[in-house]
């Protein structure tokens, strides 16, 4: 177990919109809470979001901006300026790192430490962020990335010494227990916000391969929201029977979410270290995702779930059939992700791993 040092951490996020990184921020934050540190959320948007209703469930404080960007600076300036023990500005996006990089310098006189971790692989290479990034190198302690893919893309673009670049995997909590809705049809979920990149009509066409008689034993469960969604929609009516798929919009209930459902699709062009992945394997939900970024990682081919190619829709039906056909597999399948989730992908592991960057 991580053993914090009692450290006032400050996270900082873009907004406290519904996304991965927000999520894993909060979930850290509990966890570190109850290691010992105190722990505050600072989100660089004046809108309350969905996930400040979240933290306030869990005592978390969270600070919006004030839309003076002046005002924000003094209030944080402050804020570190009169504890006494060790502070720790945690910055989780670009826009976070723009947002502070003028008081950068101050903060670090004080020394407070400042970690940044890079939830995506963008390399972020305008002139700009070139920019940012070269002052910033001046105070940053340690970037963290949640994939090596992450850390090499910012390596080549930004030239900061390998030794203050980390890969931390990012964790999720495993619930003891586990909500589950009885059906009787194989239920397939798709979790995320609705873009092109998340490919998830592959998988309404994916169903609609299959024979009458496997199709009717399907339902496919959309959560989330975004420009792609009347799309799908107006294909699920055309390729689909009526009722077959159901969307949810978006929903902050975890345990519904993943109680709505026994098999996790992520059809992703593009995929880091997906947070759905990890929530759905720790609840004992195998899963079939695209052979892309950091899935290889999570999903093990033919352990703890599939690996299919992007956009290749035939292998997609033979997977979900294989599945639809076999309970025992899609047990062992559940047992073997969450024991996946457990030794390697815990929230203390990455608790342990941020304490030694905000220690050393």
């Amino acid at each position: 177990m991580a053993v914090n040092g009692g450290a006032r951490v400050l996270h900082v996020l873009s907004s406290l919109k519904v996304g991965g990184a927000e999520r894993f921020v909060l979930d850290l934050s509990a966890v570190q809470e109850q290691a010992g540190d105190h722990v505050e959320v600072f989100s660089c948007s004046s809108e309350e979001c969905a996930l400040d209703t979240e933290a306030s469930k869990q005592s978390l404080n969270c600070i919006l901006s004030s839309g003076d960007r002046f005002r924000d600076y003094k209030a944080v300036w402050h804020y570190f300026r009169t504890k006494s023990s060790k502070s720790v500005l945690h910055i989780h996006s670009p826009f976070g790192l723009r947002f502070f990089v003028p008081l950068l310098p101050f903060l670090f006189l004080l020394g407070v430490r400042i970690v940044y971790t890079r939830h995506g692989i963008a390399p972020l290479a305008s002139k700009k962020w070139r920019l940012i990034h070269r002052f910033a190198n001046l105070f940053v302690s340690w970037v963290t990335f949640v994939s090596d893919a992450g850390k090499k893309a910012f390596y080549n673009t930004h030239g900061w010494k390998e030794s203050k670049l980390v890969t931390i995997s990012n964790g999720v909590f495993v619930p003891l227990q586990v909500a589950n809705i009885e059906s009787t049809k194989l239920r397939i979920g798709s979790v995320g916000r609705m873009v092109a990149l998340k490919g998830q009509k592959g998988l309404i066409n994916a169903v609609s391969r299959l024979d009458a008689t496997l199709r009717e034993k399907i339902e496919i469960h959309f959560f989330g929201d975004g420009p792609e969604r009347s799309k799908l929609e107006a294909l699920a009516l055309e390729a689909l029977n009526d009722g077959q798929c159901i969307f949810h919009g978006m929903e902050l209930d975890r345990d519904k979410v993943y109680g709505s459902f026994d098999v996790l699709a992520v059809c992703s062009e593009q995929e880091g270290l997906s947070l759905a992945i990890m929530e759905a394997m720790a609840r004992r939900i195998p899963v079939i995702a695209t052979n892309v970024g950091d899935s290889p990682k999570l999903v093990l081919d033919d352990q703890t779930g599939f690996l299919y190619e992007y956009a290749d829709v035939e292998n997609l039906t033979k997977l979900i059939t294989q599945l639809c056909e076999d309970d025992e597999l899609r047990r062992s399948l559940g047992e073997k992700a969450r024991e996946h989730m457990i030794e390697n992908f815990s929230l203390e592991s990455a608790n342990e791993e941020y304490q030694k960057c905000y220690q050393g």
